[in-house]
């Protein structure tokens, strides 16, 4: 769900191949790890073997259970697709038509299952030409899904998208935007009840993977320049599915920051009505009474959450202004960039889609991945939305930069003066892929929020060259993961000063914040300063390890007391936290505040097997990916086993937990 196939292939086979071995070929388990094996293949374009797969799952289901059992007839529509994918689209249909007319037989003609092959069937018929007779299927089938799920069910959007797909190929353009709005709607309300179910961060990120496609589609519906203000809409939604994986991160740290018995019994209670509330809405209706019964138990788990998001509330303070973002709008957008004076580009990666192209064996050829970018001004927040270039196209241009970036870091000598350049010329061509499109729509100078997506996440684009000049020495460029984060800088705090810390005791943790130093003009004092050497340490600082169990050698001298005094004459308010007194507890409370943070330190990030343990919250077990990165602090060679806030590492999961909205600058060195 999350994109990782080929790890998702490699850990199927495995599973398929021991429960064959210790099960026997014919167990159900392992019919259910061929259908999965058979999901990932099929979306690897590996269509014959994944067709082989479910005709082998198919024998063993119909021998176990018969023609009509609901397994078999889920198995046999997933065969039919991958038949459709390989281009025996005939065969397809064949298989579709006889197992939609058993399903009625079996199930009735109003059945939720008759109702997904009619889907899948009218879905078919589109894509080889026959519009006409698959939206009357999608139809039956729309119809079917809100008379048994209700008018606000995730699926009744997954039909809606048919539909507007099946619209769209027969040419009726204005009908197939129509529906466009009702999905957005739906899929907002359910961004909101998935955060609070959720179990993990993973579960919230399978909810947005399962909601992309109507995303992609409403994106490459929307393309005239006159509909960039629609479009954008979409990507705030879409990518408000960020703020959801923050959000719920964050809300998540809060209460167990807060670790009152009654934070933890109201989130307790949120999540497991929301849950319930969801089984219900996922379950189908069979008779009006059993209709009736549902409508009035979503009622009441309705007012059960609605206490508990109001108890979650007055125990940790801050939690409904930290969702703000979910319901941010293009408006909102708008005055927060008129606040702050500053130009938004929101770059989004996404499948384009094409109606009249067909899959095939090699993949879905009616998708294309291409990067897209809006921006909009702080004058008359007027949006534009300009082409950025093919997927492949704008990765490649990143792979070479990087690769040029990682040649002159690790140069020598006389070599340099050549890797410099050709590093120079990478950034300037990467600059002309990125932003040479929107170049007409860019100030000469000022701030701009850039929202990376895809790829670019992995560029510093205030680092790109442009006649000369580093994009820094032009602008003051800032990243927001998500346009929405624009509101919540624009009201942010003021910081003031900078707050640096380096030359690290990784070995002890004494003192804290009463024994760091001021820097000013004269120094970072008062009293001595720590000492330089004639040389700056150049050791490996970031490096495949896990932080909490490595030995860390020390870094002394860093850069911190140049960089500390360079600050402390250029403004007020800078500390310096060296020593055994930059420990965890005391940088992680002074961190927010200051404009400007320098950390010269160690850092890691680690693959989950390395850290497992580490990584590991809660009593379920569940990895937190947060927990396998992070930066050293003092001590931490010798507080392992410590509270996890003064354990000497400072993870991603910290940070994620920290107001920095009125930091500008932070370099990790």
């Amino acid at each position: 769900d999350l994109g990782d196939r080929p790890t998702a292939e490699r850990l199927l086979r495995q599973a398929r191949k021991d429960g064959i071995a210790s099960l026997g070929a014919d167990h159900p388990v392992n019919q259910t790890s061929s259908v999965n094996l058979a999901r990932v293949l099929l979306s690897e374009g590996k269509v014959a073997e994944a067709a082989a797969l479910y005709q082998e799952a198919l024998g063993a289901l119909r021998v176990r259970y018969g023609e009509s059992h609901p397994d078999v007839i889920t198995t046999l529509q997933s065969l039919a697709s991958a038949l459709g994918r390989s281009g025996q689209t005939a065969e397809a249909r064949r298989i579709y038509e006889d197992t939609l007319g058993r399903a009625v037989v079996a199930f009735g003609q109003d059945s939720l299952t008759a109702a997904t092959i009619a889907d899948n069937l009218g879905c078919l018929l589109v894509e080889t030409g026959e519009p006409g007779p698959g939206l009357t299927l999608i139809g039956q089938a729309l119809a079917t899904r809100e008379a048994q799920l209700g008018p606000w069910h995730p699926k009744v959007a997954n039909t809606l998208g048919n539909l507007a797909v099946g619209r769209w190929a027969a040419g009726d353009v204005e009908g197939a935007r129509s529906v466009q709005p009702r999905i957005l709607a739906i899929l907002r309300e359910h961004f909101q009840r998935n955060l609070d179910a959720a179990e993990s961060d993973l579960a919230v990120l399978r909810f947005v993977a399962d909601v992309r496609t109507p995303f992609d589609v409403a994106l490459s519906l929307f393309d005239r320049p006159e509909d960039a203000s629609v479009a954008f809409g979409w990507t705030l939604a879409w990518q408000g599915a960020g703020t959801l994986g923050q959000a719920i991160w964050q809300d998540t740290r809060r209460v167990v920051a807060a670790g009152g018995e009654a934070a933890q019994a109201a989130w307790a209670a949120l999540r497991e009505a929301e849950r319930e509330r969801i089984r219900l809405v996922m379950a189908p209706v069979t008779s009006e009474a059993d209709a009736r019964e549902r409508e009035a138990t979503l009622a009441a788990l309705g007012q059960e959450s609605a206490a508990a998001r109001e108890r979650l509330s007055g125990a940790v303070p801050g939690l409904s202004a930290a969702r703000l973002p979910l319901a941010a709008t293009p408006e909102a957008v708008c005055a927060a960039l008129r606040r702050s004076k500053a130009t938004l580009i929101d770059f989004v990666r996404y499948s384009r889609f094409d109606p009249g192209a067909r899959a095939t064996t090699a993949g879905d050829a009616r998708f294309s991945v291409r990067y897209d970018a809006f921006v909009m001004g702080p004058k008359d927040c007027a949006v534009v939305r300009r082409t950025i270039g093919p997927g492949s196209a704008v990765d490649a241009a990143i792979t070479a930069y990087r690769a040029a970036v990682g040649a002159a870091a690790s140069c020598e000598g006389a070599a340099c003066a050549s890797t410099y350049k050709a590093l120079e010329a990478q950034g300037e061509s990467l600059r002309q892929v990125l932003t040479g499109p929107l170049k007409r729509d860019l100030p000469p100078s000022g701030t701009l929020w850039v929202v990376p997506d895809g790829r670019i996440a992995e560029v510093p684009l205030a680092t790109l060259s442009e006649d000369g000049q580093f994009w820094v020495e032009r602008y003051a460029v800032a990243s927001l993961p998500y346009p929405a984060a624009a509101v919540a800088t624009a009201t942010a705090k003021g910081s003031s000063g900078a707050f640096v810390v380096g030359d690290i005791d990784y070995g002890a943790a004494q003192g804290g914040a009463a024994d760091w130093l001021a820097c000013g003009t004269e120094g970072c004092g008062p009293g001595a300063t720590v000492a330089l050497g004639t040389e700056l340490a150049s050791a490996d600082r970031s490096t495949q390890v896990c932080g909490y169990t490595a030995d860390w050698s020390s870094l002394v001298p860093t850069e911190a007391a140049v960089v500390g005094t360079a600050l402390g004459a250029a403004m007020p308010g800078v500390v310096l936290a060296a020593g055994a007194a930059a420990n965890e507890r005391d940088v992680r409370r002074s961190l927010p505040g200051h404009r400007v943070l320098h950390l010269a330190t160690h850092g890691f990030f680690s693959p989950a097997g390395l850290c497992q343990a580490s990584a590991t919250v809660g009593p379920s077990g569940t990895s937190d990916p947060l927990r396998l990165s992070g930066v050293i602090l003092s001590g931490a060679n010798t507080t392992r086993g410590a509270a996890a806030d003064n354990d000497g590492v400072l993870s991603a999961r910290d940070i994620t937990s920290l107001p920095l909205s009125g930091t500008e600058l932070v370099v990790l060195s």
